[in-house]
């Protein structure tokens, strides 16, 4: 079931606004963690509802061979975009479910963890090789496509660099993928200081995925963000906590809004 959260706060935003629906909490099927708590990935709720979108909120079921149900794959697919968070149990990805959300859901969906789309999820990246991160700068692959240009076009830039973070460090930080993703799929933004790997990515509607067994149903982004499993409180309850700077959050609405429209 989807549930409705929080009260839209309408910026000058509001004028790009989307209906977004954001997946996570893998405590118990069906509940979340309150806003405001900093548990979990619900800040970054409050930033895109801060942005003017609306937004709702979807547990999935978290069980490796529980499939969504089809009244749940048409309601996710009522929203212009579908953000699976940090805050989910990968285990059940693994399974049949996984190859739902590649294949089912014909929405936009950008996805904030690691995790899920490796090989063995997934399956957008060709292996599992997902170390942590340490604070440090994006560059931007090709400023020269006006997409990449767009989602860097209001951060400080040092050459292709942003010239500030893009995450703070929060106990483990994020954690970057540094394997290549799957043919089709095109790297946006890479980590360029620290820890390098892939930031951004993304791959249109009709890549095939997961070894060859999944078609993507629609546009995908992959965009790494929240911590990686924070040490307190809640240790890893508390993945996904919000752990982007200005730059990174700036970056992040961006992207958001490529992606709800369908990477354009």
């Amino acid at each position: 079931m989807l549930i409705m959260i929080g009260a839209v706060v309408f910026s000058a935003a509001s004028a790009r606004a989307a209906n977004i629906v954001w997946v996570s909490d893998f405590f118990t099927d069906g509940a979340f963690s309150p806003l405001g708590t900093d548990v979990n990935d619900t800040n970054f709720i409050t930033i895109l509802q801060n942005a003017g979108h609306n937004v709702v909120r979807f547990n999935p079921p978290t069980g490796v061979n529980t499939l969504l149900t089809a009244a749940q794959i048409t309601a996710l697919n009522t929203n212009d975009l579908v953000i699976l968070g940090r805050a989910l149990d990968s285990a059940a990805f693994q399974g049949i479910q996984g190859s739902q959300w590649n294949t089912n859901i014909t929405k936009p969906l950008m996805m904030n963890s690691c995790y899920l789309i490796r090989n063995s999820r997934l399956g957008w990246f060709t292996g599992e090789t997902v170390p942590d991160s340490t604070p440090g700068v994006l560059g931007a692959v090709n400023l020269g496509n006006p997409k990449v240009a767009y989602i860097f076009g209001n951060v400080s830039m040092t050459g292709t660099n942003t010239t500030d973070p893009f995450d703070v460090a929060v106990d483990r930080n994020n954690s970057l993928i540094s394997v290549a993703p799957v043919s089709g799929g095109t790297i946006i933004a890479r980590s360029t200081a620290g820890t390098i790997g892939t930031v951004i990515a993304d791959f249109p509607a009709g890549t095939v995925v997961r070894s060859g067994t999944n078609v993507l149903a629609g546009y995908r982004m992959f965009f790494s963000a929240g911590s990686r499993e924070a040490a307190s409180p809640g240790g890893v309850a508390n993945s996904g906590k919000d752990n982007l700077t200005a730059t990174g959050k700036a970056i992040f609405l961006r992207a958001v809004e490529i992606a709800a429209n369908n990477g354009n």
